[in-house]
């Protein structure tokens, strides 16, 4: 698969966690029914995209990491889920050494454990895509709004990748639509200017970061692979949830009380 064949796949993730949040009830069971779908994709096709020598048993180290932090975040709360996060990542490196010492025959023993520990730090990731709307939600409806504007601009800035245009011109493209639709979506809501603004910085930075993520792995010769490529398309939208929680955290920093904004009624 091309480049252009994978980005209707990119999108189309950040396209479901967008209609999950939008979802006037169970919200939070089916954004986590769909980040679990992610970590397990990522588990499968992962360890093949990297060739990574011991593919069964860095799946499983990377499933452990990913819908446990899920489940973690489900049975406790968001409440702390950094310090958890940081915990869970600390197992799965240790469970990438010990992965190691049990091979029989140790061959490409550093692209064994940096694929392993790589993969597990992504689908930990994951669920802070689950952390950013639980956030969200507590505060209120605008700043919902306010994080379906960022992943409808990455989903939409992604999608452009599909287009039939040299590479600069749908890179351009893309960071261009995302900014844009992350940015018109709180205008037309009548947010203030700061979070318009911030907004649109957010969704120029989630997409720059995804593009980056995405051509970085398009590089590998197994990407063409549909199989593969699957890691390819989901391994961008895993990672650029830490970037909407980080931009969700500083707008409720200086505009808290749900964004300072009370014209979208709540549900």
């Amino acid at each position: 698969m091309t480049p252009s064949e994978r980005a209707p796949l990119t999108g189309a993730c950040a396209l479901a966690l967008a209609a999950a949040m939008s979802l006037p009830a169970l919200s939070e069971e089916v954004l986590a029914g769909i980040l679990g779908m992610f970590v397990v994709l990522l588990c499968v096709s992962w360890p093949h995209l990297l060739e990574l020598p011991s593919r069964t048993g860095s799946g499983i180290i990377m499933a452990l990491a990913g819908l446990g932090s899920l489940g973690l975040a489900l049975a406790l709360g968001t409440t702390g889920l950094t310090t958890k996060l940081v915990i869970v990542i600390a197992i799965a490196l240790f469970l990438s050494f010990a992965h190691e010492m049990l091979r029989r025959e140790r061959s490409r023993l550093t692209l064994s454990i940096s694929g392993t520990a790589s993969g597990a730090l992504i689908t930990t990731l994951t669920v802070t895509w689950l952390k950013g709307w639980a956030l969200a939600s507590a505060n209120g409806p605008a700043t919902v709004g306010f994080l379906l504007a960022m992943t409808m601009g990455l989903a939409l800035g992604t999608l452009c990748l599909a287009l039939p245009l040299p590479s600069a011109g749908r890179v351009s493209c893309a960071i261009v639509i995302g900014a844009a639709t992350s940015g018109l979506l709180p205008w037309a809501l009548g947010y203030s200017p700061l979070i318009i603004a911030m907004s649109t910085l957010a969704g120029a930075v989630l997409c720059t970061a995804s593009l980056f993520v995405f051509f970085l792995l398009s590089r590998v010769i197994g990407a063409a692979d549909p199989r593969e490529s699957l890691a390819v398309a989901i391994s961008p939208i895993a990672l650029t949830g830490i970037l909407a929680l980080l931009f969700l955290e500083v707008a409720l920093s200086y505009v808290p009380a749900d964004l300072g904004l009370t014209v979208i009624p709540a549900a």
